[in-house]
């Protein structure tokens, strides 16, 4: 479905002006879906009589299914906060101890400067696992100067082991020979150090090396997470790791949330959607008649909403009975998914998961995220490394477009890694 493009005109309830940032209410008619109104989405907004916009974000959203109204809590952006405020106090009308404004407010994108992996980040306890003998903790104390790097007159145990392995790969059908520096390169990727970078030009063949390390640390036993910026880079590593003929019988899956799902220009085989669908006939007889159940509900409801997916334009003249099913079956994948997520981990576990790194640290962050095993007691809480396996092994893609918070807080989610 596509984001909703109205620009509504609502009574807003802003219940004092002392908080910080300046919060308000408001409820939107005529809403059969959230259609793009979702936390962490920018809105702007302009008071009526008022000669400025404001922009705020959203907070929450309830959708009232019944009535068709979907009720949106909205804080202000800082630099919006002081002309709300005025705004609030010139225009609004006294509403118990707050007041009530009427505005125009519209939903708006992101600006593309903005990366939604600072957003997950500043939600979490970043360091909460960074403790102990984790090789987390081993590795950001040797990355940021805790523990001593040793020196080549100093007497040490060996902190890696190092195998030769092919030189030959034979990428859909056709052989691939890796020059001496990409050997080298997978070699050092697939040895015992706690951390490696590998620093190459442009068009050397990165992608390669780094899915050939993939597999064969999947082969070899190892749970891989391969991770990278944006869903195109993701979803190239995919491709590739398919395109190794020797490996393909390697289990792969390609996270993509349902937000990534909407713009999803490269789909892949292995996208999680594409899964989870095909679990119905590809495992019927391991199943029990709940989980045919399950997963009949959710490929029913999945199956309407990629026809609007894939045909934006069905959704700009919906009748009712239109509206009422695509909100049924919104609900009813949204309800199921994370069922279905962990039939697929008990059928056909991934051996190597490709995930944006945005929805690494929302799925993995905390308890009750997407790929967590525990629903959970507080979603600030992290994961725990209880619930981690020991024998991870993650992968970043162009690892300079993964700010440094950024490893901290997935080296926390996964300090085993």
């Amino acid at each position: 479905m596509k984001d909703d493009r109205q620009t509504h005109w609502v009574t807003a309830a802003v219940p004092t002006l002392a908080a910080q940032p300046l919060a308000m209410t408001v409820t939107l008619p005529d809403m059969a879906t959230e259609a793009g109104w979702e936390p962490r989405r920018p809105v702007v907004i302009w008071v009526a009589g008022s000669t400025k916009l404001s922009r705020a974000v959203v907070r929450r959203s309830t959708l009232d299914w019944g009535r068709k109204h979907l009720h949106v809590s909205l804080d202000a952006f800082a630099w919006s906060n002081r002309t709300l405020e005025k705004a609030t106090k010139k225009f609004g009308r006294r509403l118990g101890n707050g007041y009530a404004i009427d505005i125009c407010i519209r939903l708006t994108e992101a600006p593309p400067t903005a990366n939604p992996t600072y957003g997950n980040i500043s939600r979490l306890r970043a360091f909460a696992n960074l403790q102990g003998a984790t090789m987390a903790s081993q590795t950001m104390d040797r990355v940021y100067g805790a523990a001593p790097l040793g020196c080549s007159n100093q007497d040490e145990p060996a902190l890696s082991e190092i195998a030769e392995g092919e030189l030959v790969y034979n990428i859909n059908g056709q052989d691939v020979t890796l020059s001496e520096e990409q050997r080298k390169a997978v070699d050092l990727g697939t040895s015992t150090l706690p951390i490696v970078g590998i620093q190459a030009a442009f068009g050397t063949g990165k992608t390669v090396v780094g899915s050939i390390i993939a597999v064969r640390q999947a082969a070899a036993g190892k749970s891989v997470i391969v991770t990278a910026s944006t869903n195109a880079a993701v979803a190239q590593f995919a491709q590739i790791i398919l395109s190794l003929t020797a490996y393909r019988h390697l289990r792969v899956l390609r996270f993509v949330s349902d937000t990534a799902a909407q713009k999803n220009l490269t789909p892949t085989p292995v996208d999680m959607n594409r899964i989870l669908m095909s679990l119905r006939d590809e495992f019927d007889d391991q199943l029990s008649d709940e989980e045919r159940a399950l997963c009949d509900k959710f490929t029913t409801g999945r199956t309407i909403l990629e026809r609007y997916i894939e045909n934006p334009d069905l959704a700009v003249d919906m009748s009712e009975e239109d509206k009422d099913e695509y909100a049924l079956a919104e609900r009813n994948v949204s309800k199921t998914v994370k069922k279905m997520i962990k039939l697929v981990y008990k059928l056909r576990k991934p051996e190597i998961l490709c995930i944006t790194t945005a929805s690494l640290l929302n799925a993995y962050g905390s308890r009750g995220g997407t790929l967590t095993e525990t629903e959970s007691r507080d979603s600030s809480e992290p994961a725990g490394p209880e619930s981690q396996d020991p024998s991870q092994v993650l992968i970043g893609d162009e690892a300079l477009q993964i700010p440094e918070p950024a490893l901290a807080a997935i080296s926390n989610c996964m300090p085993f890694a």
